[in-house]
């Protein structure tokens, strides 16, 4: 769901989970957006709690890609996941 930033100024959200699109257009936006006075004074930027996030498994709805959704937020927002098994998708390797 698309969302404005003054819709988001409004909300004023402690944390900020997103997707930025591929495509051109999409990643202008989301490079200038990240420059704007509007976006640096959200509370969730300014916290450093803006977290990107990909398609697999946010947009698919089955028990098993809820279950990941469940692990991947827990991880993402305190940086521990129970879930040995979870698949580290960004390119990062957590040791134990």
């Amino acid at each position: 769901m698309s969302i404005t930033l003054q819709e988001l100024q409004e909300l004023n959200a402690d944390r900020i989970m997103l997707i930025v699109c591929p495509e051109a257009t999409t990643r202008k936006y989301w490079l200038t957006l990240q420059h704007s006075a509007g976006w640096k004074q959200l509370q969730a930027v300014q916290n450093g709690h803006v977290y990107m996030i990909s398609a697999d498994p946010w947009f698919e709805y089955s028990s098993v890609a809820i279950a990941r959704m469940l692990d991947e937020a827990l991880l993402l927002f305190t940086g521990y996941c129970p879930n040995e098994y979870l698949d580290y998708g960004y390119g990062e390797s957590l040791t134990k």
